[in-house]
């Protein structure tokens, strides 16, 4: 290849990953320009492929990244770094051998941290939290510093219920980065298992400060609230989350026991009716709003939904359809 080309192919990719790493969508499109314009110049370029598989990912172009990745692999099969993205990019369009990626990833490059995180994070998906642990051990040992394995550790250690350890590696990820709102929305979680329910309620309110837009954040900090029972703190709790995150069954869910707790039967009624049409079978849904037609007298809506809920698993609306619908 000719000293100029080889020149303006460093040139561009260095502008790409200049682009790539300023993190907006307007840079990441830039870099995806930079990339290919690269590619055009040398089409064996696997570098550029991974790159622009990479800026893909984080436009959620999730087929697009597939295939540069998958690309990128077929000019350098020894490319590990190339394995992790297509194994991300695989993990968000739900194929399953996206593990093997990961896997791959390691043999190539066993003191990748990148590697045994993203490994981890499928054993997640697939409720292997001892694997994913063992997956995170590996990256915090290769990485020391990997803030991001030590609070999805101590998520995984929180479902095992392993609970103080839990706080301890959340607490660890923002020692690393106090500017982490993921850890301190799971450190809420960990604490809500510690029945610290002021402390976690602190940890959400962090976590928003630190992304305004956190739903889920908004969510459980709703449900602290309730327990707490700050009713309208929770109530505009859920009314923020279902605003950040129309697409949420479980914050419909909750602000309609909330209503109905409040004797809003019609409120959680509507709450319900939209959890239902986000989750057709979401049996507790059903049974809960049967539970509010009930409460306004609707007898044969409320029987409805109590044997629509039975019929899709939920055992405890057996008690009320033997007790009122008989």
């Amino acid at each position: 290849m000719k000293p100029k080309i080889i020149l303006l192919l460093i040139v561009i990719a260095s502008i790409a990953k200049q682009s790539y790493g300023q993190s907006t969508k307007d840079s990441l499109k830039k870099a995806i320009n930079n990339y290919t314009q690269a590619i055009k110049l040398n089409p064996e370029n696997a570098i550029a492929y991974k790159g622009r598989g990479k800026a893909k990912l984080g436009l959620a172009d999730y087929k697009g990244a597939l295939k540069d990745y998958n690309k990128a692999i077929e000019l350098n099969s020894k490319y590990d770094s190339a394995y992790v993205g297509r194994g991300v990019a695989k993990e968000k369009l739900g194929i399953k051998d996206a593990i093997d990626d990961f896997i791959k990833a390691k043999e190539l490059n066993p003191a990748s941290d990148i590697a045994y995180f993203n490994s981890g994070e499928t054993k997640m998906q697939l409720a292997d939290y001892r694997g994913a642990i063992e997956d995170y051990n590996k990256a915090i040992e290769f990485n020391p510093k990997c803030a991001n394995a030590y609070f999805r550790r101590g998520y995984a250690k929180r479902f095992l219920k392993d609970y103080n350890s839990a706080l301890e590696d959340c607490n660890k990820a923002i020692e690393l980065d106090a500017k982490e709102d993921r850890a301190y929305n799971i450190r809420g979680l960990v604490k809500e298992s510690l029945k610290d329910y002021e402390g976690s309620v602190k940890d959400y309110i962090k976590a928003i400060e630190l992304n305004p837009k956190y739903a889920e954040a908004y969510f459980h900090m709703a449900y602290m609230k309730n327990l707490l029972k700050d009713y309208k703190g929770a109530m505009e709790d859920y009314n923020k989350t279902l605003e950040l995150n129309k697409k949420y069954p479980h914050a419909n869910n909750y602000r309609g026991m909330l209503k109905q707790e409040l004797q809003d039967y019609d409120g959680a009624i509507k709450d319900y009716n939209e959890a239902i049409e986000l989750n057709p079978k979401d049996s507790y849904a059903y049974k809960s709003r049967g539970d509010s037609k009930f409460a306004l007298g609707d007898k044969k809506g409320a029987c409805f939904d109590w044997q629509k809920a039975e019929d899709l698993g939920f055992s405890g609306a057996n008690y009320n359809l033997n007790k009122y619908c008989k």
